[in-house]
């Protein structure tokens, strides 16, 4: 939560700084004032709507995942779990069930400290009021895409049974999968600034990787965009979920 408090400061003074720089007129802006005022309002929403972005909750919650879990079997608690009767498959849903619940918490913790932030850069109530309800969809979403992230978390702490292990191919995922994956596509369809969306991008969606990324600009979402981040995350869960209990019943407790 330390982590989480420091990143949403140093977003919320560098939204600060940018939209001073934008008054002063150094960019070369016409109607600086005015400018810098829709700035700093589109700055705080934006950090607002992506609030577990903004403040790493999903980097973090991998760190607590690997440790949470590759310490259980690091330390023999799950061989004494298995050892008094408990089956392989309770085990396993009450860890998805622990991680799921320390990265939804992480989330409405992210919220609540870019609320605070935004008001403090200069965003107004009433802005936030009306955007309150996608930022409301934007929470609902990301709280799926805690679900998802949750039981890929659990599925490869339980593959890997080892803190360093885990932590490094989670680590290893969100970099590859969320960053350069993203890059390269983009690379390879001709993305730039000015370039058009290609007619099949919205496929990115189905990784929920990417779709933690882009739910801050929620209301430029097509319907296709959204259904491909719902359904993903949806097919993802039951995935990870399936794949996690059936080799974690077939792999001894050592």
């Amino acid at each position: 939560l330390g982590i989480m408090l420091l990143l949403v400061i140093l977003y919320s003074v560098a939204q600060y700084a940018l939209a001073r720089l934008i008054e002063s007129g150094e960019l070369g802006m016409e109607g600086e004032i005015a400018a810098a005022t829709g700035a700093t309002q589109s700055f705080g929403i934006l950090m607002l709507n992506g609030a577990a972005s903004s403040t790493g909750a999903f980097f973090l919650s991998v760190i607590v995942a690997a440790l949470f879990i590759g310490a259980d079997f690091g330390c023999g608690t799950m061989r004494l779990y298995v050892g008094r009767g408990v089956s392989k498959t309770s085990v396993y849903l009450s860890k998805f069930v622990c991680i799921f619940t320390v990265t939804a918490v992480y989330v409405l913790v992210s919220y609540l400290m870019c609320v605070i932030a935004a008001l403090a850069v200069g965003v107004s109530p009433g802005t936030i009021k009306e955007y309150s309800a996608t930022t409301a969809e934007c929470l609902g979403i990301y709280l799926v895409t805690a679900l998802v992230m949750s039981s890929i978390y659990t599925c490869v702490c339980f593959l890997v049974r080892s803190k360093a292990g885990g932590l490094g191919i989670l680590l290893a995922m969100y970099v590859l999968l969320g960053s350069v994956l993203t890059t390269i596509i983009q690379l390879s369809l001709g993305m730039t600034i000015n370039a058009e969306t290609p007619a099949n991008y919205f496929c990115m969606f189905l990784n929920p990787y990417f779709t933690t990324d882009s739910l801050a600009r929620l209301d430029l979402l097509t319907t296709k965009e959204l259904a491909c981040a719902l359904g993903g995350s949806l097919f993802w869960t039951l995935a990870f979920g399936a794949l996690g209990i059936v080799c974690n019943n077939k792999r001894d407790v050592k």
